[in-house]
């Protein structure tokens, strides 16, 4: 133990030395690095057809993996960039397409265990630009289900009346057979 001591007094200018580069090389690197902020935002993913009282042809539809991709796919990402305005008025297909793969490498999504919720992050150099990121991302993805819904809603309701226009035929028909 005495040698070990005494290697260490001996060299002891070498480890302090090391010592202090390492600390000098890590405090550079944190100090020059730029802080990446992030902003996130739970959304509750919507209900199933059969919970809705929607048909029963559309019950066993609904898969919220699915959902969980779609909150990073292209039609949000698309809708989200224009939110954004980071697609130029007059920007050509390509410099569409890159805005929306730009905005898609900062968006991340993952589901919350085996639940219906969803957690959906934004990372940028500015905090204040990263909410804005993760809020537009968000009222994309619902204007999209909310239109998805309507769409839904709308042909149900054109199909109702196809069945009662026709079951209105039927009678009729049946009426007038019996006089």
């Amino acid at each position: 133990m005495k040698k070990y001591f005494h290697i260490l007094i001996k060299r002891g200018g070498i480890f302090i030395v090391m010592f202090l580069l390492v600390l000098g090389a890590d405090a550079l690197f944190t100090l020059t690095r730029t802080p990446v902020y992030r902003a996130s935002v739970t959304l509750k993913l919507g209900e199933t057809a059969t919970e809705s009282g929607a048909t029963a042809a559309n019950a066993g539809s609904y898969d919220v993996s699915t959902e969980v991709k779609s909150l990073t796919g292209g039609d949000v990402m698309s809708l989200a960039a224009e939110k954004l305005r980071l697609i130029p008025v007059h920007a050509s297909e390509s410099e569409a397409k890159e805005a929306v793969e730009r905005l898609s490498r900062m968006v991340s999504t993952e589901r919350s265990g085996d639940t219906r919720f969803v957690l959906s992050s934004a990372e940028h150099g500015d905090p204040a630009e990263a909410k804005r990121i993760a809020d537009a991302v968000a009222e994309a993805y619902l204007e999209i289900k909310a239109s998805e819904w309507k769409r839904g809603a709308r042909d149900a309701r054109l199909f109702a009346d196809n069945q009662v226009g026709a079951m209105n035929l039927k009678l009729r028909a049946r009426e007038t057979e019996l006089r």
